[in-house]
């Protein structure tokens, strides 16, 4: 299932890695570009990794995607 998570903070990050995880294609979507560019380089949701800094192992899978603006959805669908 494709599914999209506005807001890729601490618990965006951790929600889209764990339904990624799961088989689901996931697409995160958030206005600030700085943690947009930092998530697609493997770091964390707060630049620290943890928790929400899991998005590379699924990312790598090609099942994380992430975008700075919400028009994205409708290249993704």
């Amino acid at each position: 299932m494709r599914m999209t998570v506005f807001g890729t903070g601490y618990l965006g990050a951790t929600h889209a890695a764990c339904m990624a995880e799961l088989g689901h294609e996931v697409l995160g979507v958030d206005v600030d570009r700085a943690k947009i560019d930092r998530l697609r380089r493997g770091g964390g949701a707060g630049g620290a990794g943890g928790a929400a800094g899991g998005l590379r192992p699924a990312g790598g899978a090609g099942r994380v995607a992430v975008a700075a603006r919400p028009r994205a959805l409708a290249y993704w669908w």
